[in-house]
């Protein structure tokens, strides 16, 4: 009788263990694998030059790229899918922040803290902010997940004393403000935000130090947590909701408020 209970417990065992290690659930479908790359040319008049530094595309026959160079009529550029194309209006912007919700929701950020809205139609300055004791706003990046929830990071910087601070900012659908968060003094370089646990995670980078300038930092409505201080270079992305972030080589995200391979 108890050779039999034990055997009856061992088999229980091994079926629980079989039954974790073999999922009925399907395996997520791979992507697609069948992408043509090509390079292309944007045409510029005379002796223009322009440094792209950002992109985002709302289909592929609805593409946005910004930049900076020696003449602004240069720095927006559209593709619809055919060619690319600029307006060739010269604006008084140094463009660094490009995220958009659709063919007539577009956002731009610059380096003189105004912010530019695409219609559909055109650009045209929605605001512009600034911060007492600081010369200029410098918007690095926006991102959001609803035209009325869009955030953008970057910071203020003052010339002659040569400081400078985190800026963090929401659009709530009506207005650009400020959010009031830690002060320390960083450069804001991008943010995601987790959708099962809602934890904000940040790039940044200290514009005035010498090593392990590189930051990843948690935000959770209140307080800033830094998770890394090094010298590889970061960067984050989102997708289905989870953030996931590159440094060197390797791709982590954020498990129990720490990065995970």
């Amino acid at each position: 009788m108890k050779s039999f209970v034990k055997l009856t417990v061992i088999l229980s065992i091994v079926t629980i263990i079989n039954s974790c290690n073999h999922s009925t659930e399907p395996e997520p479908q791979p992507g697609r694998r069948d992408y043509v790359w090509k390079f292309d040319t944007l045409k510029l008049k005379n002796y223009d030059f322009l440094i792209l530094t950002k992109i985002w595309a709302n289909s592929a026959n609805d593409v946005w790229t910004i930049g900076f160079g020696n003449n602004s009529r240069n720095y927006i550029w559209h593709f619809d899918g055919n060619r690319w194309s600029t307006d060739s209006i010269p604006r008084s912007i140094s463009p660094t922040g490009l995220f958009g919700f659709g063919s007539n929701i577009v956002w731009i950020g610059t380096t003189n803290g105004s912010f530019w809205y695409f219609n559909g139609y055109g650009w045209s300055e929605i605001s512009k902010h600034s911060i007492s004791g600081f010369d200029r706003i410098v918007i690095e990046n926006i991102w959001g997940t609803a035209p009325n929830n869009v955030y953008a990071v970057g910071f203020a910087e003052n010339y002659k004393t040569s400081n400078f601070k985190a800026i963090l900012m929401k659009f709530n659908g009506t207005k650009w403000d400020f959010i009031t968060i830690p002060d320390i003094k960083l450069s804001l370089q991008n943010i995601r935000q987790q959708k099962n646990t809602g934890l904000f995670i940040i790039s940044a980078y200290n514009l005035a130090g010498v090593n392990n300038n590189n930051r990843i930092i948690l935000y959770n409505g209140t307080d800033f947590t830094e998770i890394y201080a090094g010298n590889s270079s970061t960067t984050i992305y989102d997708m289905n909701g989870e953030v996931y972030i590159t440094m060197g080589r390797k791709i982590y995200k954020i498990l129990n408020k720490q990065l995970t391979l």
